[in-house]
């Protein structure tokens, strides 16, 4: 559980797995977590029917007040992405029309020890 979370890369960490159960438990198959590249990281790599998911993992944790995780995928971090996907479905020769890039955040609040996961789905389409 949540309480365990001592530092950022720990809070990161538990939200992937998160994201991970909750996309295996609405029928994904997850194919990569981490992937690495010189170009950058991407948290998840899943199929989905006959998609590949690129996905995104945001994971931020409150005293309470609203928070938005989606919002750390900035203009920056979003062209960093594309590099990395873009060089994986050059690899793996990939047909990128069957391609998407999602975003899942999730909001912990400490006191209430509440956990929201929110998937934002084809967030991003000039790829």
């Amino acid at each position: 559980m949540y309480e365990f979370v001592k530092n950022n890369k720990q809070l990161g960490n538990y939200g992937e797995k998160l994201a991970c159960d909750y996309l295996k438990k609405n029928g994904y198959k997850i194919i990569e977590t981490n992937y690495h590249s010189q170009l950058g990281e991407i948290d998840i790599i899943a199929k989905f029917k006959k998609s590949i998911i690129f996905i995104e993992v945001k994971t931020r944790a409150s005293e309470g007040e609203i928070l938005y995780p989606q919002e750390a995928v900035d203009h920056r971090k979003q062209k960093r992405m594309l590099r990395v996907i873009e060089q994986y479905i050059w690899k793996n020769k990939i047909d990128d029309k069957k391609c998407q890039i999602d975003i899942i955040a999730i909001s912990i609040n400490k006191v209430t020890k509440s956990v929201k996961l929110k998937h934002l789905k084809n967030v991003f389409f000039d790829f």
